[in-house]
């Protein structure tokens, strides 16, 4: 993994999941989420600010 940040201060927080194209956004929205999901987090790199969001969506009725 390369660790240049590019001047941000923050460690990524999902492994690096290629590249996705398409010309429908929802299309690349889609695959992009399910690569991550995939993929998973890296927890450890999740900033504090963010620990409170939660991460598994409710259940619609």
């Amino acid at each position: 993994m390369n660790d240049v940040f590019l001047g941000l201060g923050q460690m990524p927080i999902v492994n690096d999941i290629g590249a996705v194209g398409s010309k429908d956004i929802i299309t690349i929205e889609t695959a992009t989420l399910d690569l991550i999901k995939k993929e998973g987090l890296i927890e450890k790199n999740i900033p504090p600010y963010f620990k409170h969001v939660n991460r598994i969506p409710a259940i619609s009725k």
